[in-house]
């Protein structure tokens, strides 16, 4: 009895920490806040890069970037070089440090951070001006390796899951065109995402290895995974909230990708504490506490919400 007992409390006590919100460690909202700050410098250089040509500031983002990442490293336990590679060698890139550039294109490759294609895209080219031949070299080998880094399951979950972003961008170009019915084009996008929410259920009815389909591809996962919000909430609920945890309690999520995912969950559930505040667009909402919601973001190390946007905030969750 005594040991059933035991059973019983240890069952309860998993539960209720189950039920509760991640509260993280000094130490990882440390790693974590490093990480966003070179998510930002990145942001900043590719802002430069693009809009200004603003070699000077460039330079300057890129030694702070460098400088944090260096930083990283003292966090062993949860810094994973793949993180950020393909960013820190395009901005290497940029510059004509090959050498050090290719061997991050490299790390991003093999470790199925970018494919191919994603290599061969003309911004990415156009950094090798330097060293054309050097390009093509590494695009042959990324294209004869890549039949490798996936097996024959995860390449027709890949394909299908092209097919599913062709079909989902077409509706939207669609759905655009000047003088188009509204009723027309909110029937047309319903039916476009009740194709979605049954072709992903049945990807994840054939093949139950694979623990997350999306996650076989950025952009899929970027795109389809907003579109269904709407479509499949279960989603949300069942597959991606509980990933979302497990990736930043480990160390490899994020903090602004957790908050958003776990105020998706909310929606759903309507239960638990926000992150950015409440949701609807009924005026008799009662004001967000944004003290209280202050609390619940400092646990997971994000900065204090704006008073600008405490009140009733909107997810823009699809389209």
């Amino acid at each position: 009895m005594k040991k059933i007992t035991n059973i019983l409390v240890i069952t309860i006590l998993c539960l209720v920490v189950q039920a509760q919100e991640p509260v993280l460690s000094p130490r990882l909202k440390e790693y974590y806040r490093i990480k966003m700050e070179m998510n930002n410098l990145y942001s900043e250089f590719s802002w430069a890069e693009n809009r200004a040509n603003d070699t000077v500031s460039m330079r300057e983002f890129l030694a702070r970037y460098e400088e944090n990442r260096h930083r990283l490293h003292q966090f062993s336990e949860y810094f994973r070089p793949s993180w950020d590679a393909r960013n820190y060698a395009d901005m290497l890139a940029v510059f004509g440090r090959y050498a050090e550039a290719v061997a991050l294109y490299d790390t991003a490759f093999y470790h199925r951070q970018m494919e191919a294609y994603d290599f061969n895209l003309p911004y990415r080219r156009a950094y090798f001006a330097g060293d054309t031949l050097l390009h093509q070299r590494k695009l042959t080998e990324y294209q004869q390796a890549e039949c490798g880094l996936y097996s024959y399951s995860e390449w027709q979950v890949r394909r299908k899951l092209w097919e599913l972003q062709q079909m989902d961008q077409m509706a939207i170009k669609l759905s655009d065109m000047p003088g188009l019915d509204h009723e027309f084009e909110v029937r047309m996008l319903a039916f476009k995402d009740s194709i979605l929410k049954a072709s992903i259920a049945q990807l994840r009815a054939d093949y139950p290895e694979i623990e997350d389909v999306l996650s076989l591809d950025f952009f899929a996962k970027f795109l389809l995974g907003r579109h269904l919000y709407s479509a499949d909430p279960d989603y949300w609920f069942e597959v991606e909230y509980l990933r979302s945890r497990k990736l930043l309690e480990s160390g490899q999520g994020s903090p602004e990708s957790y908050a958003h995912t776990y105020d998706f969950y909310l929606v759903r559930t309507g239960k638990g504490k926000s992150y950015y505040g409440q949701y609807g667009c009924s005026d008799d909402l009662t004001p967000a506490d944004t003290a209280e919601i202050n609390r619940h973001r400092a646990d997971i190390g994000l900065e204090p919400l704006e008073a600008e946007r405490r009140d009733k905030n909107v997810i823009y969750i699809t389209y």
